[in-house]
């Protein structure tokens, strides 16, 4: 007889970290379809002040619901589990803001008037992700070294691989095969959602957990 497993939110403020990195990779592949889109390259949208406001309002809102996630756990008890939740937090806080930077190095460089070229995107792109990669491992290495539970931190970084959590991961490899056999660039577009929707993950699976029916059951009659 099959056992009907439930959802439930176990964090509520781990998931608005999620959306966090969610709502600014959108972000970021709607600024990329932006720049390869032909009807809109060279035109004034980009210069737009209705963009900009919708942008720095989504900002503010990665801004602060990141900020709500690491509220409690940056004052923690332990003080090498809450140093590294301070810099875990700084990490996330400089990852959500990046449409903010690159707006910023924008204005600077004056590519609202003359758009950069394909290179340069190709920099910005590998740069997000050697962040992303640095941001992941960091923390992790820093409780090793600072002796935290070394068991637990061999767990963290020997996670087994779930294909499930790594959808997103999966669907970015096979959108950067397609666009290497197509010549296209599908990449450029896809590959900010996609990627960071995978550093949401640990976010979203540290806020859910799964319970069976009867365990949903005795804990709303206890």
């Amino acid at each position: 007889m099959s056992t009907r497993v439930m959802v439930r939110v176990k964090d509520g403020r781990s998931l608005l970290g999620g959306l966090s990195l969610i709502v600014a990779g959108i972000v970021l592949s709607a600024m990329s379809y932006l720049y390869f889109e032909q009807a809109y390259t060279g035109s004034g949208i980009l210069r737009a002040r209705w963009l900009w406001e919708i942008i720095l309002n989504l900002q503010i809102f990665c801004l602060a619901t990141m900020w709500f996630c690491y509220l409690e756990r940056i004052n923690g008890p332990d003080p090498i589990v809450a140093v590294q939740m301070r810099m875990r937090l700084a990490l996330s806080l400089f990852a959500v803001l990046v449409p903010t930077w690159i707006a910023l190095l924008s204005a600077y460089l004056g590519w609202f008037y003359v758009l950069p070229g394909k290179n340069t995107i190709d920099a910005l792109l590998g740069t997000m992700v050697v962040f992303w990669t640095f941001a992941s491992l960091m923390p992790r290495l820093w409780k090793r070294r600072r002796g935290a539970d070394d068991k637990r931190v061999r767990l963290i970084l020997r996670r087994k691989f779930h294909i499930a959590w790594s959808l997103p991961l999966i669907g970015a490899g096979a959108v950067i095969i397609i666009d290497l056999i197509r010549r296209e660039n599908t990449s450029y577009l896809w590959l900010p959602f996609l990627l960071y929707t995978q550093a949401a993950v640990p976010y979203i699976r540290s806020g859910l957990v799964t319970v069976s029916a009867e365990e949903e059951y005795s804990t709303e009659n206890d």
